[in-house]
């Protein structure tokens, strides 16, 4: 009984431990992250997949000599509707943490799109 007593302890130190690491504050079960901030880690990682979709049709194009302006131009399409979830997000986010990562993406956004004219 006291193995198991002492393993739960230790179960429950692990998960405040590894919540704590991950959150930055003290629970056993850590809180759901706020609306507003899933739909700011879904754009940002909807950014990075687009990024690394016109870097794979750069490659392609470099290795197999065929034309793929048509796929960056859907690229800059869907970034360019990217963009504007973005902007509309601006207007929803309160945390200050959030609205500095949302700032960063829209700034990676304007780069990349400059990058592709």
């Amino acid at each position: 009984m006291k193995k198991l007593l002492l393993f739960l302890i230790v179960v429950l130190i692990g998960l405040i431990a590894y919540n704590y690491v991950k959150t930055g504050t003290l629970r056993i079960i850590p809180a759901r992250p706020a609306p507003a901030s899933q739909q700011l880690d879904r754009l940002t990682a909807r950014f990075h997949t687009l990024v690394r979709e016109y870097n794979n049709a750069g490659r392609a194009a470099a290795i197999s000599g065929l034309d793929t302006s048509y796929d960056a131009g859907a690229i800059r399409l869907k970034m360019l509707a990217l963009q504007e979830n973005v902007d509309e997000l601006a207007l929803k986010l309160t945390n200050p943490g959030e609205k500095e990562d949302l700032q960063k993406l829209q700034t990676q956004i304007k780069s990349f799109l400059a990058q592709l004219q």
